[in-house]
């Protein structure tokens, strides 16, 4: 006959070692996360769309305000900051493209626009109630 005080140390032996080995995926998954993540926030620019001002560590990524293009993904159409149709091949590849999409778009939608456009350096934010009226009223 076995002894049943053995299963219970062995059970919870086996538990350890499976909240270790959660633990060590965890910590690898951190590690391959890039460091600096990019922050979208609204701000009050008369030139700019607020929903569009992206706010990076310049000094990590070398890109400031000024290098960076703006657009808008509105009724399926891309307009740019002038609320003017531009297609995907006037966007310089080598500058941050930070879009604007509709609040209701869905992921289905978000997810075919991020394949579509294939940018290295795209953010996708949403656009901000005022925008979206000023939107509707102009086109």
């Amino acid at each position: 006959m076995q002894d049943p005080t053995n299963n219970a140390l062995t059970e919870l032996a086996l538990g350890l070692s499976m909240a270790f080995f959660a633990l060590l995926i965890l910590a690898l998954l951190s590690m391959a996360s890039p460091s600096s993540a990019k922050v979208v926030t609204e701000q009050t620019n008369k030139e700019l769309p607020s929903a569009l001002i992206e706010l990076s560590n310049g000094a990590a990524s070398g890109t400031t305000d000024s290098q960076t293009q703006y657009a808008f993904y509105y009724k399926g159409r891309l307009l740019d900051k002038n609320l003017k149709q531009r297609t995907l091949e006037s966007y310089v590849m080598d500058l941050p493209l930070v879009i604007a999409v509709e609040n209701n778009a869905s992921f289905d939608v978000l997810f075919k626009l991020t394949q579509t456009i294939q940018h290295p350096q795209l953010s996708l934010t949403a656009i901000t109630p005022q925008w979206q009226t000023h939107l509707e009223q102009s086109l």
